[in-house]
């Protein structure tokens, strides 16, 4: 069984127009402003922007950084949904209680793992500060 391809991400699309940005121009400036944030280690390009349309969504904090660079651009508030991207915020009580089906415990767990991995690369980059 293959994988079934991501649907293009539109809304990014459109916001990209909409600012009059190149997917260079974006790349850059979501770069500088992860820099001007302290955010050590990003590298995206413009074939970068083609995967984020292509469906393919960063790791955070870059949807954080793609809202900001863009709402700035369009002069108005805009969110990580409005991109086309999903809110990676875990919430609070995810694994608390154990989920009625197996495929909610496998997601739960696999959203916890995620959050952990994603909090100690945030931790040893804030050491080497």
């Amino acid at each position: 069984m293959g994988r079934r391809p991501k649907p293009a991400n539109e809304q990014l699309r459109a916001l990209i127009t909409e600012a009059g940005v190149s997917h260079k121009g974006l790349a850059r400036r979501v770069v500088e402003l992860g820099a001007a944030r302290g955010i050590r280690g990003l590298a995206y390009d413009h074939s970068s922007v083609a995967r984020w349309l292509a469906g393919e969504q960063p790791r955070e904090p870059v949807p954080e950084l793609i809202v900001d660079v863009l709402a700035g651009l369009v002069q108005r508030a805009v969110s990580t949904a409005d991109v086309g991207m999903a809110d990676s915020t875990v919430a609070a009580d995810v694994g608390l209680t154990l989920a009625a089906t197996w495929a909610r415990c496998v997601a739960d767990a696999a959203t916890l793992w995620r959050a952990d991995l994603e909090r100690r690369r945030v931790l040893g980059e804030s050491r080497g500060a």
